[in-house]
């Protein structure tokens, strides 16, 4: 009878054992979970932050190059090159029409 008991006994403090070792895993999965989460989040955090540095450098890099486009495509610096190479503005009766045979 004290055998029997006593293997009762055993039973009841495994079982309360294997309880608290479930929910102690489940509760340490629990915080990997959330670590893992945050550490995702704050590298995303800095991909976003990389990229928008990135996008404001070639943001400013696309006004500079519209701006020396604009100052070099103007019709002013080009007539003043075209003067100091001697060409002189074609006059419209030097201009030859050809007709194309597109409908």
């Amino acid at each position: 009878m004290f055998f029997n008991k006593k293997i009762k006994d055993n039973r009841d403090v495994y079982r309360v054992f294997f309880k608290y070792l479930l929910w102690t895993v489940l509760f340490l999965c629990l915080i990997l979970m959330i670590m893992w989460q945050n550490i995702h989040v704050a590298d995303l955090e800095y991909k976003v932050r990389k990229l928008e540095k990135e996008m404001l450098t070639v943001s400013q890099e696309n006004k500079k190059l519209q701006t020396e486009f604009s100052f070099l495509s103007s019709p002013e610096r080009i007539g003043n090159i075209s003067k100091k190479m001697g060409l002189v503005p074609v006059r419209e009766e030097d201009i030859i029409w050809i007709a194309s045979n597109e409908k």
